[in-house]
């Protein structure tokens, strides 16, 4: 027999409003799939999804689907703890279930197709209930946040049976959706968020913010934001680091801290150092970054790119000037400010020479004093 619901709104101001990543809409939505609830039925055209059927109004709905047989579920979004078993266990019983003492289309049912239209006439058996979380009730911002807490709270605990060691299991954010290897350290206030994933046996430093990102197994990250990227198995990422915007980090790559990468790719065993400024780049694999490096480009825009080829070197604060091309075994001297490619295995210095002046800084100096 083809189970179905009907899928109830009460706030359609709270249907979009999240619990750890994770909408109120979607909760109930899983929920019902994990029930193995076929049809879903929704009145409002607010909704676009496949997994819905929609309907112009309640009366409309409720006077075809009475004409049925079998049980149906009324269920609402204010709900967003229950158990797939407690939905399905209301189902298969027998009479009229509701979650409320009072008769609110707006709450929790199981009934008779047929009963649809006479709901005035329910009577009340008591909810199969697994566990006090099905209890949660939302209504307005605090009962959200109250929910909000006991979820954070319930999915911290669940990756702590897992393996996973928190330095402090209430001051942590862990997402819906974020998987976790065995052997993770996380420290405190770490948001790791979206669909993430963390690889086992890393360690992630107080402080950082993952979102949407992949990390490897055996990495070390420093206070760390970290999106939409992903980083390869030991990974070294210093403190007080941004890693956003699609980059790719290959395996026993170390980056320094105070680093911003932005469309970043880099090749395996290579080194990024400190201070370092990278957007639009391609970077080889054994490449040799120093500290302050930067590249830029003059016209704002986002297609040109700096491209390092492999076994490369870049000293210290180096501009890199997009478009341009280091090629393999080149090296670029540090200070340089590089507007042109350095062919394969050449050594290139871009910086003016060094003029002393006799006296000079002792004569500024007394003049400045007059003042």
């Amino acid at each position: 027999m083809n189970k179905c619901a009907v899928l109830l709104v009460r706030n359609k101001d709270l249907i979009s409003e999240s619990i750890q990543g994770k909408t109120l809409f979607e909760y109930t939505m899983d929920t019902l799939k994990t029930a193995s609830i076929e049809t879903v039925y929704y009145c409002g055209n607010d909704r676009e999804d496949d997994r819905l059927t929609v309907s112009s109004s309640y009366k409309e709905l409720f006077n075809e689907l009475s004409d049925e047989e079998g049980r149906i579920l009324l269920v609402d979004i204010d709900y967003p703890f229950l158990c797939p078993e407690t939905l399905t266990g209301m189902l298969e019983s027998e009479g009229n279930l509701v979650l409320a003492d009072y008769v609110n289309i707006t709450d929790v049912f199981a009934l008779e197709k047929k009963d649809l239209n006479h709901l005035d006439e329910l009577f009340f058996d008591q909810m199969p209930f697994s566990d006090d979380a099905e209890k949660i009730h939302i209504t307005d911002a605090a009962s959200l946040a109250e929910a909000a807490e006991f979820e954070r709270k319930r999915i911290s605990r669940g990756w702590l049976e897992k393996g996973v060691r928190f330095e402090d299991p209430e001051r942590v954010y862990i997402g819906h959706d974020a998987e976790f290897g065995s052997g993770v350290k996380v420290g405190l206030d770490v948001s790791v968020t979206g669909k993430s994933v963390i690889g086992e046996n890393t360690e992630i430093a107080s402080f950082s913010r993952i979102e949407n990102s992949t990390v490897g197994s055996y990495c070390l990250l420093g206070q760390t934001i970290m999106k939409d990227s992903s980083l390869g198995n030991r990974v070294r990422i210093g403190s007080y680091t941004e890693i956003t915007a699609g980059c790719e980090i290959a395996e026993d790559v170390t980056v320094g801290g105070f680093t911003s990468l932005r469309r970043v790719s880099v090749g395996k065993n290579s080194a990024v150092g400190t201070h370092c400024s990278l957007s639009f780049t391609r970077i080889g694999e054994s490449v040799r970054i120093g500290s302050g490096v930067s590249a830029i480009d003059p016209d704002g825009g986002d297609d040109d790119l700096v491209e390092i080829k492999d076994y490369a070197y870049i000293g210290n604060n180096v501009i890199l000037v997009a478009p341009v091309t280091v090629g393999e075994i080149a090296a670029v001297a540090a200070g340089t400010t590089l507007t042109e490619d350095v062919d394969d295995g050449d050594s290139v210095i871009g910086r003016t020479r060094q003029m002393t002046r006799k006296g000079m800084g002792l004569e500024y100096i007394a003049k400045e004093s007059k003042r």
